[in-house]
């Protein structure tokens, strides 16, 4: 009866050990998780307070592009507006929103654009090449009319 008691002592021994170790394991694994979430925040922080400068940054763009919108004459401002691939600044209506993802979603048929050509200004010139090299609006019109030939 001795005999089983130290062997049943020994077994009661050998798995306080293994809880011991199981425990320890177990400590040093939240201590682990405990840094990890703790980086994880700071990462979340980071990214939440770079979202923000994102945001703020879009918004003075938004506001510096309206101001310049109704700065410009009203001609290039029509012309800017006839424009189907401008968006609008402002933001959509929700029922409109709605409409919107579902066109998205319905297949769109393929048009040919035109490439768009700059409207003139007042300022500069026009300058038609007449066949050959042209040089640019630099004031090399004499050079481009050499270069031309007869």
């Amino acid at each position: 009866m001795i005999q089983t008691l130290r062997a049943e002592n020994a077994q009661i021994k050998d798995q306080m050990l293994s809880q011991r170790s199981l425990n320890r394991d177990y400590s040093e694994r939240a201590v682990d998780d405990a840094r990890r979430l703790a980086q994880q925040e700071e990462a979340i922080e980071r990214l939440e307070r770079s979202v923000l400068a994102y945001q703020r940054e879009r918004d003075d763009l938004e506001t510096a592009f309206r101001e310049l919108r109704d700065s410009l004459p009203d001609a290039v401002r029509s012309a800017l507006s006839s424009r189907s691939d401008v968006r609008a600044a402002t933001a959509p209506e929700p029922r409109a929103e709605a409409e919107n993802e579902r066109l998205a979603e319905a297949p769109r048929p393929r048009t040919r654009r035109r490439p768009e050509r700059p409207i003139p200004t007042d300022l500069e010139t026009r300058i038609v090449p007449r066949g050959g090299w042209a040089a640019s609006s630099s004031g090399l019109s004499d050079i481009a009319d050499a270069d031309s030939g007869p």
